[in-house]
This record gives structure tokens, sequence and C-alpha cells, in this order.
């Protein structure tokens, strides 16, 4: 798996970045290209979060970041590292901008001798947003047969302006404090529900700044979810009038209980085998509904002796 780290620098010298606004959907898209050379990659959202479409790091073509490079560097156009959607994914889905290091994103040579660049596509998703102060209490809630997904959180104080009222400023001076674990917490009781209601208090978040009057944000996403065993078909449909985005397609396993009746044991024991893949979405995006092939021909095998299943993860927007 390829470990990322957020680069504390936002300079982007040295880079070739490319933006352009390629979608005619929902949501506006866009397009970053970064040349191997540059010390930091660069993802950013002015309204809405980031939601990471496709990444590929290496070379598919001879012209992409080909100034200055010889014929030599440039000749393998078969070349791309392995995981790296699932690992940009991680890192930058559910943010306003995410910057990472590219000595990092590079520090798995896939084709050593060629000159190489990280391809990505993402969106700028408008996802639901949330504030409750301490001691009080935060309903999440989705409507219909849709569940909730938790975007991004955070237990602690980044503004004077938010839950003040009578309180002493000393309680409120601090507006550094962040939990690293609020999203995850928050994704462990939620995720998958159609309700959810949470306690804002130490006692669930832990204290990340003692004497500081915190406050819990939230911003999540109402989503469908559509699962398919191996060798049978995703069925993905929308209301009229709306049309389906894709947010994420998984092709695998991750529990011993999806699509496991009648196998045996040695079939669902891998819960590690995951593929994530923007075929889906290339397929069915802006479509009213869609039936997908679920199988190791159209995915590939992430891990051969297990059954998978595809899990399709997709919002329903109105078309108009």
């Amino acid at each position: 798996m390829l470990l990322l780290r957020l680069s504390t620098t936002v300079l982007l010298t040295a880079t070739c970045l490319l933006l352009t606004a390629d979608f005619s959907r929902a949501w506006s898209g866009h397009k970053v290209v970064t040349c191997d050379d540059a010390n930091v990659y660069r993802l950013t959202c002015n309204t809405g979060v980031i939601n990471v479409r496709s990444a590929l790091y290496g070379r598919v073509n001879s012209e992409t970041c080909s100034e200055g490079r010889s014929p030599q560097q440039l000749a393998n156009t078969s070349c791309f590292q392995q995981d790296t959607l699932e690992a940009v994914k991680k890192q930058c889905d559910g943010r306003k901008v995410c910057v990472l290091d590219m000595t990092v994103i590079g520090a798995f040579d896939p084709c050593p001798g060629i000159s190489k660049y990280l391809d990505t596509n993402y969106t700028c998703v408008p996802p639901a947003h949330m504030t409750a102060c301490e001691h009080s209490l935060i309903h999440l809630r989705c409507m219909g047969e849709r569940s909730i997904f938790v975007e991004n959180a955070n237990y602690g104080r980044q503004a004077e302006t938010i839950c003040v009222d009578e309180r002493p400023y000393p309680e409120i001076e601090n507006t550094r404090c962040i939990s690293e674990t609020t999203t995850q917490i928050l994704a462990d009781r939620c995720n998958g529900k159609n309700t959810c209601g949470i306690e804002v208090n130490n006692t669930v978040f832990g204290d990340p700044c003692p004497e500081t009057y915190k406050y819990l944000t939230v911003s999540y996403r109402c989503q469908y979810r559509t699962v398919a065993c191996e060798d049978s078909e995703a069925s993905m449909k929308c209301g009229k009038g709306h049309i389906i985005y894709v947010y994420s397609a998984n092709y695998g396993r991750s529990d011993q209980t999806t699509c496991a009746s009648g196998r045996p044991e040695s079939e669902i024991q891998d819960v590690r085998c995951s593929k994530f893949s923007s075929k889906v979405a290339e397929s069915c995006d802006g479509k009213n509904s869609c039936v997908f092939s679920a199988s190791s021909a159209v995915f590939g095998d992430p891990c051969v002796g297990t059954y998978k299943y595809l899990t399709v993860d997709y919002l329903c927007h109105g078309s108009s």
C-alpha cells in the first residue's frame, strides 16, 4: 500500500500544473497534472469538498510533462503505480484543500529511468454541514433509503465566533484545537445509518484541549449504496429528473458476511481485498439508471481464490 503524508508547505515550485473544468455535470470537475520533479501536489475546492474520481502515477503517453525530457525518459507509456487512486482518495476526499509531498507519492518507482507524473481528476461536491456546541446533542439524518457517510469532522475549536454565548474569553481563545480522531469516531457510529444521534462531549470524543469550550463540526453526505456479488450485476436507479453520480466503487471483500451464503470459509476469509475503480463512474454518471457487471473480467482480480463483491456508493442529483 502506498503511504502518503500531508506536506506542511504550500509552495508549488517546479510544478507542472494544469487545471481544466471539463465536467458538464452537476458539480464542477477538475484535472490536475503534477510532474515528478515538483515539490508538492495540491487539490483545492473553493466550494464544497474534494472527491477524487481517478488518479494515476506513472506515464501513459509521451506528451504529458515532456518538456526538457530525453526520448529515453518518455519511452515507456505503459507505466503506472498500483493503488494510487486508493491512496490519494484516502488523503484528500472530504477536504477543501489537500497538499501532498510528491517525494512520498513517488517513493515507489513503477518504472525506473522514466519521467513520471501524477494525473488526478476530482470534483468539488457540496456535503451537508452541521455544528453543535459542547454538552449538546447532534442528529445526522438522511431521507428515504439513503444512508449517512461522514466526510470530515472535528471536535475542538477553530474560531472565536462559534459557540461563544456567555463564555469567558480564556475558554474560546484557543482556535488551534483539532482532534484527528473525530472523523473516525463519528464514522464508526453513524455510517450506513438513516439517522444518528451523538452526544457532544469529552466522554465520546476525548478532550483535545482542556479548559477550552469546544464544538463539533460535521460534513456528511446522504448516499445510496448498491452491492452485487461476483458474477452478478449492480443496479442503480434515480427518480424522474435525477441522474446518477458515483462517489466510489470498490471490488473485493471487506467483511465475512456480505455475499457469503453457501460459500466455503476459505473463500470469505480475506477481508483486506479491495480494488478501487473509476470504471463504474465512467459508465454510469449522468444516467438515470445503470446496470454494471461485478466480475474480475471487468475489474481484474485483487485476491485470487476469494469470492468478491462490488460496492457502489452514489448520489441522485437533479438534472435540471
